[in-house]
């Protein structure tokens, strides 16, 4: 890697759940806490996309789905990067989800 900003290290990387191919998301069009629908690039159907940021170590982890009602509770979701839980118990006790 040249350290360019067109490294793929720059972009949010996540895999469809039908065929596995590697979607990237280039131009920051997640938003945190939202599921939204991505269509695949190769196989060309829909699926759901989550993002949130972690509240410990601030680093995004996604989940996929083929449907937003599909999505595990954030609760259960853990960053890949620290391995704690994405969100602290306290933003699950106001509502967030």
């Amino acid at each position: 890697m040249s350290g360019t900003s067109s490294d793929s290290s720059d972009y949010l990387e996540f895999g469809c759940p039908r065929c596995g191919h590697v979607a990237r998301d280039e131009y920051e069009t997640l938003d945190a806490l939202t599921p939204i629908d991505w269509r695949c690039d190769n196989c060309a159907r829909v699926f759901n996309v989550l993002l949130l940021e972690c509240q410990h170590c601030a680093s995004e982890t996604t989940s996929v789905a083929l449907i937003a009602a599909e999505q595990p509770p954030p609760q259960y979701l853990v960053c890949r990067s620290c391995q704690r839980p994405v969100l602290d118990h306290e933003e699950l006790d106001d509502g967030v989800f």
